[in-house]
């Protein structure tokens, strides 16, 4: 039998084409087109998750009507006797003593929102802290005569008897 024939070559690759170099570079952009490319601008609703929510800073509370303490003319005072947060009992047992330092803001009404802790030394005392500082109620205080809201500061001592 005659031998079998030589398979043919395989077809040699064909270059790729480098890309085209630029002769001249691109113009360039204009304040205008600069503004549009960095805002695009908000669409609305009908633009699904591009669009932003509406917001009014005149009805926005912005925080920028709090007053601190030493600026009012009259500060706030408790309506009742404020009771103070319980020792955590875990920590009462294992024989930890310590404090936390907290700020709080009392509204126009007399009631406590946003309250923070500022430091402490035991994490276990911060959740007992919050929970007693949201139950307490004020007088408000009051700066040229008209009631404002305030940030008002505590520190909480821990400590074993």
């Amino acid at each position: 039998p005659p031998p079998p024939e030589d398979p043919p070559p395989p077809p040699e690759p064909e270059e790729e084409e480098p890309p085209p170099e630029l002769e001249t570079t691109p113009p360039p952009i204009s304040l205008e087109q600069l503004d549009m490319a960095l805002e695009p601008g908000y669409g609305d609703a009908a633009f699904g998750d591009f669009s932003l929510p509406q917001f009014d800073a005149k009805t926005a509370d912005l925080g920028m009507d709090i007053f601190d303490i030493g600026d009012l003319d009259k500060i706030p005072s408790p309506r009742r006797t404020l009771i103070p947060p319980r020792y955590p009992q875990k920590l009462l047992r294992m024989g930890i003593e310590g404090y936390v330092i907290a700020e709080f803001i009392v509204n126009k009404s007399g009631d406590v929102e946003s309250v923070e802790i500022i430091k402490s030394t035991d994490s276990g005392f911060e959740p007992s802290t919050i929970e007693s500082i949201r139950k307490w109620k004020f007088n408000p205080g009051e700066k040229d005569g008209e009631v404002v809201r305030c940030r008002m500061r505590q520190k909480f001592p821990f400590t074993i008897n």
